[in-house]
């Protein structure tokens, strides 16, 4: 095994209310994301002497994307670029649309905190119907969009850089 670091940086203006429960959550990223609003968020990999580094296979999941309630902050992560492959589950939760060249993934159901992962090796049925992999080949960094439509409250993209669900 390599150790590896990786950087998630905004890459288009980003703002938030929440800003400040950005960060590691147990084995989870997390980035906050005002209601209405959407951010670029470039994701790269470096070696640990800060060298850019082009790995063969890079996988990440993003969990819990859901909306507040009457459809209100509806989530959507948006993959630019890259080519990646995917994985849903079988009866997932989640709308997705292939555009010219990214995929859209759009919440499909209200959620709230209480449903919110804990450990992404332990997810409940919920949560894996809330979920997508990213899987990206020969790649040092690839950038991707999440948003949420018009409401009344932050949401939280909560994402792992391991996948417990493509290993099933």
């Amino acid at each position: 095994n390599v150790k590896v670091k990786v950087n998630a940086n905004a890459s288009s203006l980003y703002h938030s209310k929440s800003a400040h429960k950005n960060g590691k959550r147990r084995d989870f990223g997390y980035i906050a994301v005002d209601s209405g609003y959407n951010v670029e968020v470039r994701f790269s990999i470096w070696d640990m002497l800060d060298q850019p580094l082009t790995v063969d296979t890079f996988r990440i999941s993003f969990y819990d994307l859901d909306m507040g309630s009457r459809g209100a902050s509806r989530e959507y992560l948006i993959a630019d670029q890259g080519d990646p492959t995917y994985s849903l589950a079988k009866d997932t939760e989640l709308l997705e649309k292939h555009m010219h060249s990214h995929l859209e993934f759009l919440a499909s159901e209200g959620g709230s905190a209480k449903d919110n992962p804990h450990d992404s090796k332990s997810l409940t049925d919920l949560q894996k119907k809330r979920s997508v992999v990213l899987t990206y080949k020969n790649v040092h960094y690839f950038d991707t969009t999440i948003g949420a439509t018009q409401g009344n409250s932050p949401r939280g993209f909560i994402f792992a850089l391991h996948s417990a669900l493509a290993c099933h």
